[in-house]
């Protein structure tokens, strides 16, 4: 069981904003030392902030230094992708049926650690591979939180409207991800702001007059057209 310790938490920036979510599942990158976890920033429910974050660790992006006020920048756990999640009662108990899911994949299970608390409050600890490239952390953030829900198997219909639009091909992306022998992240604007509303699963899979504009959907559309 760890506890939360707060000592490394990057300052909150004032007047961070974000929209509403139906789900109240919140997110933090973290760090796992001992028997405590340290968040490393404010808790977020809009999940495109941690893809800021890789954008900013991965390009290097420094014409803006925050977006909607949210700054965070890195570090992140490199040997995991760690993540501390609050308000997220279900998540363990539906793990073993995303751990299937990833064996399948062929990446190392997603391992669920508790946290002391309500039973609501807990780290999960999944493959680096999940942070290849924006779509890959959307994609898995976005399981995350339909874990969330009440589930009989992992494909049920979703309470998550971006799962329940595109839905076999959302189940079916990480394994077009997984023909990727070269991984890109890119902005696909020249803006942060449109990174961050346009990084995602979604874009690629439901928006095909973004999608056939970037560079990264160009790369998915050949390794994987059956999935457009």
């Amino acid at each position: 069981m760890l506890t939360i310790d707060k000592s490394k938490k990057w300052k909150d920036k004032q007047g961070y904003c974000e929209v509403g979510q139906v789900n109240k599942s919140k997110f933090t990158f973290a760090l796992v030392e001992a028997d405590k976890v340290f968040p490393l920033h404010q808790e977020i429910k809009c999940r495109d902030f941690l893809n800021d974050t890789l954008a900013w660790r991965d390009e290097k992006i420094t014409d803006e230094s925050s977006i909607y006020g949210y700054d965070y920048k890195g570090p992140v756990d490199t040997a995991n992708t760690t993540l501390l999640l609050t308000y997220c009662p279900l998540v363990a108990g539906n793990m073993p049926l995303f751990n299937e899911f990833e064996k399948e994949l062929g990446i190392t299970p997603t391992e669920v650690i508790p946290v002391e608390g309500d039973g609501s409050t807990l780290v999960t600890k999944g493959s680096p591979w999940w942070m290849k490239t924006t779509v890959h952390m959307a994609w898995y953030t976005q399981a995350l939180r339909h874990l969330n829900y009440k589930l009989t198997k992992l494909t049920d219909k979703s309470q998550e409207h971006l799962i329940n639009d595109v839905h076999d091909k959302y189940w079916q992306l990480p394994f077009g991800l997984k023909k990727l022998t070269k991984f890109t992240i890119v902005r696909n604007a020249p803006t942060l702001g449109h990174m961050h509303d346009h990084n995602g699963f979604h874009t690629l899979l439901a928006l095909p007059y973004i999608r056939e504009k970037l560079t990264y959907g160009k790369q998915m559309m050949e390794v994987a057209p059956e999935l457009f």
